[in-house]
């Protein structure tokens, strides 16, 4: 496994992660018959409106090549939703995934949160274990309209102590 540069993103940044993440959500998408968007115009425009929106997007690099993404977004009551976590095919099964994780739990932990949440397709057990063995529980599943499958929502509770998170596994301090 090699270390990744993990940076926030920047608006010139953005073609490129939104071609990234279209490639990393399509075999999943086929899976699971989910319908996606024609073209990156749209996922483009989703990006662009979370710098808007002041959304903390991240992306990550191996060298000079692009590799996975992952957004933060600030709820109520210091919980912070993870978004678009996600890895280039390619590069997958090789521990980019985990560093991603660990550097949004980490931002989270800086920033003062108290919970970290994602959403994941319920059927999609390999992703759902990895994110339990990484302490998510499970804290609702359910059908949301017009999806041919369920979603989960995840959450970990990272109970801020001075100094550091509770179960952070690195990069807090």
């Amino acid at each position: 496994m090699s270390a990744l540069t993990i940076r926030a993103l920047t608006r010139e940044d953005i073609p490129a992660f939104a071609a990234l993440i279209s490639a990393s959500f399509a075999p999943v998408s086929d899976l699971y018959r989910l319908t996606q968007d024609m073209g990156l115009t749209p996922l483009t425009s989703r990006l662009e409106e979370g710098f808007q929106k002041e959304e903390r997007q991240f992306g990550a690099w191996a060298g000079d090549e692009p590799q996975g993404y992952f957004s933060l977004d600030a709820r109520d009551h210091g919980i912070f939703e993870i978004n678009r976590l996600c890895v280039r095919p390619p590069a997958q099964r090789q521990g980019y995934g985990q560093q991603l994780l660990d550097r949004a739990i980490a931002e989270i932990c800086r920033s003062g949160g108290r919970a970290a949440v994602c959403a994941v397709i319920g059927e999609n057990t390999p992703v759902l274990h990895w994110l339990t063995r990484n302490g998510f529980f499970e804290e609702a599943v359910g059908c949301l309209p017009g999806m041919p499958c369920s979603v989960c929502i995840l959450q970990r509770n990272l109970n801020p102590e001075p100094g550091g998170c509770a179960g952070c596994s690195g990069g807090c301090r």
